[in-house]
């Protein structure tokens, strides 16, 4: 869990990839389905990381960055639904 949560995080100075954090979210999405009973634990970071993957799509929409095809912020609602 800490290495998928771990790619959503956007790192300053560091250009984001994001189909890595594409790919980390659908990972996360089957994680989340298939592991609910065990998710408990884990809701905290996951929260955390797919909240900042969020506000980092979000800054870079206001600084004028398409994000190239990346559903990434309808993604990153529905699996911060799902921990509730």
């Amino acid at each position: 869990m800490p290495q998928v949560a771990h790619q959503l995080i956007p790192r300053t100075l560091v250009d984001s990839d994001r189909r890595m954090q594409l790919s980390a979210l659908r990972v996360l999405g089957i994680l989340l389905e298939v592991c609910k009973p065990r998710i408990n634990s884990w809701k905290e970071p996951i929260l955390d990381a797919v909240g900042r993957c969020w506000v980092g799509l979000i800054d870079e929409e206001r600084k004028g960055i398409k994000p190239s095809g990346f559903s990434g912020k309808t993604t990153c609602a529905r699996y911060s639904c799902l921990l509730k």
